[in-house]
């Protein structure tokens, strides 16, 4: 396979030049790059959204957590909101923990 001498392969290439193809390349490749830009700066605020929607899931899905709410509105009369976080902390601490019964 003969290779084609070029301006992008011999410094001392002189033969023809295509300046609008160049231009189109250019542009082209400034385009592909400004859109590769872009997408990394979507990629990256979706990876910190997400990281602050895990942190937030796992701060409410802790089973302490549900635990000590379900204490307390139990102590405070709130007999229906509590059975409701009671069952949320035990489907939640059925595999790792026997603090709360049935």
């Amino acid at each position: 396979m003969e290779t084609k001498i070029t301006e992008s392969t011999s410094p001392n290439y002189n033969g023809p030049t295509d300046p609008d193809n160049d231009f189109m390349c250019a542009t082209q490749l400034q385009r592909i790059a400004d859109s590769l830009t872009e997408i990394i700066k979507m990629i990256k605020l979706d990876q910190e959204e997400l990281k602050s929607w895990e942190k937030m899931t796992r701060r409410i899905e802790s089973p302490v957590i549900l635990i000590n709410h379900w204490r307390w509105l139990e102590a405070n009369g709130y007999k229906q909101q509590a059975a409701s976080c009671k069952r949320q902390a035990a489907s939640l601490t059925r595999k790792n923990y026997n603090d709360i019964g049935e």
